[in-house]
């Protein structure tokens, strides 16, 4: 762009072109001009817009918030009763219980739940099972 301004004959055709449009801005007639003052007149009483909407700083805020509770649920441990973690022993006992479909039928026997309670007695372990 600033090629096409060092030519001589382009720049006196932008300056042809500038005298033209602020010869017929200055001989308009007396219903565009009143109908520009009215637009002019309407466009400065209009009623500010509030400004707290303006405000820049609302994404980065929000952004600090939504960091905040993350930091917040991933820092602050959260107080599970000890009765309903489950331990990886036991989770590894039921796993192995439904790899091996033969002992599925130990499951259903009442005389398998005694004896888990007496080991589990003997052992100090109170678990539920």
């Amino acid at each position: 762009m600033s090629e096409s301004l060092e030519n001589p004959s382009e720049k006196a055709l932008e300056a042809r072109i500038k005298t033209s449009l602020e010869q017929s801005a200055r001989f308009l007639d007396a219903d565009t001009q009143q109908r520009l003052n009215a637009a002019r007149r309407n466009a400065l009483n209009q009623p500010a817009k509030g400004k707290w909407f303006q405000f820049n700083g609302w994404i980065p805020a929000t952004s600090l918030v939504f960091c905040s509770v993350i930091a917040m649920l991933i820092l602050i441990p959260s107080h599970q009763a000890p009765h309903t973690t489950i331990e990886l022993s036991d989770q590894t006992a039921m796993l192995e219980l439904l790899d091996n479909p033969e002992e599925l039928d130990v499951i259903s026997d009442p005389d398998f739940y005694m004896w888990v309670e007496e080991m589990n007695n003997e052992n100090g372990v109170h678990h539920a099972v």
